[in-house]
């Protein structure tokens, strides 16, 4: 007979085995298009403005954070994708771990946050977080605010309100988490929603409010900077907010469709009754952590609701939201069906039957999925390849020109730049006659297209 300490082990053993087989592909994918772009930006502003703009987190600058990864693993592997890769694939599993964690203080069972994690550490829609490097930026926003959150909660469980130096320390995870990215600007919210689900109202003191005051003038600085900073991302229309109730709903219908992986966007009536029915449940069942999971996902949602949506990368995070939901759902039920000595057996055959449920519609939505995120890096790979093959030499400062470049964008000019690894060199991208890149009419060297393989021609 399955004894109740038994299923922790188990369920871990399962939890393993499930995301390694559904996220190994991510081990063998090469860089996205986005990948260059990230990496010259970085690559041209230099190590020191990276750095400095990780210490001072208004600037405008584009997530420093992703930038310290992208300059590092750039000077020591180039244009080897395994070990971004493998540096990636350790940092969810990092993540998973900080999130059982999480879970378990936050519910008070390793039942309910075993099922917790089972939710969270795979959806297939969010493929793009397990399968591309260009996805770094959700990998470490999750780790430095899931690991805050952790910190916070571990301290205030024990009944103890934050020392000054722990307010440090949690700004400072705050901190790498908006410098990774725009997303963890909700973190003072989520400690708020802690203080009001968990302490409660009951307790009036308000020392335990300064972290809260803290991160949140640190927020309002972080938004102010991002918006109106001299680089901001919000000139670009797929940056730029509408604080309009028609881009609220668009997106949140969008994002609705995306988590239960269905092909287009869920009707407003759909929507509203997912959301309600999260709520509902929350209300029915009385359980802390169902509130905390739902408005986790809700705020998480929140700084993506008001631009144009995005793919289904962004679940990653909220993500945790409904993980947190359904460990104490499913806790709540075990505590309803099951005796003393029948709940391990029970809590065995419902996180089996979950586990089957949620690996028969990822895996069907990963094949769906993978060939389309594979076939976008397929030109830069293959790009990438015949460069290394050819050992074209051209000397420092060169004007090179390139012809019929398989990418509309300027995707070309940031491989050259970067594989030269010169920032003085000239580059030209030549389509159907029209030129873009650098201002030049005359040309040192110049490469072409055919029939999507490179070649040199002079």
């Amino acid at each position: 007979m399955l004894r109740y300490r038994d299923f922790p082990f188990l369920a871990a053993v399962c939890l393993a085995g499930y995301f390694l087989l559904l996220a190994w592909p991510g081990l063998t994918t090469h860089f996205a298009p986005d990948d260059m772009q990230n990496i010259y930006t970085y690559w041209t502003a230099g190590p020191w403005k990276v750095l400095w703009t990780n210490v001072v987190f208004v600037t405008s600058f584009y997530r420093p954070m992703g930038g310290v990864f992208y300059l590092v693993m750039f000077k020591l592997f180039g244009f080897h994708p395994l070990p971004y890769r493998i540096v990636i694939f350790v940092l969810l599993c990092v993540n998973i771990g900080l999130f059982y964690c999480l879970a378990r203080r936050l519910t008070g069972s390793r039942e309910a946050a075993a099922f917790a994690v089972l939710v969270e550490c795979f959806h297939a829609e969010a493929i793009v977080a397990y399968m591309s490097t260009s996805s770094i930026y959700e990998s470490l926003c999750f780790l430095f605010l899931i690991g805050g959150l952790l910190y916070y909660v571990r301290i205030r469980q024990y009944g103890l309100l934050l020392s000054p130096r722990q307010v440090v320390v949690t700004a400072l995870f705050f901190i790498a988490a908006l410098d990774s990215k725009e997303m963890a600007v909700v973190f003072p919210a989520v400690l708020l929603l802690y203080e009001l689900l968990y302490p409660g109202l009951r307790h009036r003191d308000w020392r335990r409010l300064i972290p809260i005051a803290v991160t949140g003038i640190m927020a309002v600085m972080y938004t102010a900077g991002k918006l109106f900073g001299a680089d901001s991302l919000a000139t670009l229309d797929a940056y730029r907010p509408v604080y309009t109730l028609t881009r609220f709903l668009d997106t949140t219908r969008a994002y609705a469709a995306a988590l239960l992986l269905t092909p287009r966007p869920m009707s407003l009536a759909g929507t509203i009754a997912l959301w309600g029915s999260l709520i509902g449940i929350a209300a029915i069942v009385r359980r802390r952590e169902l509130w905390f999971g739902v408005i986790f996902a809700a705020l998480a949602f929140l700084p993506l609701n008001f631009v144009t949506p995005r793919e289904g990368f962004v679940l990653y995070i909220p993500l945790a939201g409904f993980g947190l939901f359904a460990g104490g759902l499913f806790h709540a039920l075990l505590d309803w069906i099951a005796k003393a000595a029948w709940r391990p057996q029970a809590a065995a055959i419902l996180f089996a039957g979950l586990m089957i449920f949620l690996w028969n519609r990822n895996s069907v939505h990963i094949d769906r999925l993978l060939p389309g995120l594979t076939g976008a890096q397929k030109d830069t790979w293959e790009t990438l390849t015949r460069l290394e093959q050819m050992h074209p030499r051209v000397e420092r400062g060169a004007r090179v020109l390139f012809v019929n470049a398989p990418w509309t964008g300027y995707d070309m000019y940031f491989i050259a730049k970067l594989f030269f690894d010169d920032p003085t060199l000239l580059v030209v991208l030549r389509d159907h006659g029209h030129d873009r890149g650098d201002p030049i009419r005359t040309f040192d060297h110049e490469f072409r297209f055919e029939h999507s393989k490179l070649v040199q021609v002079r």
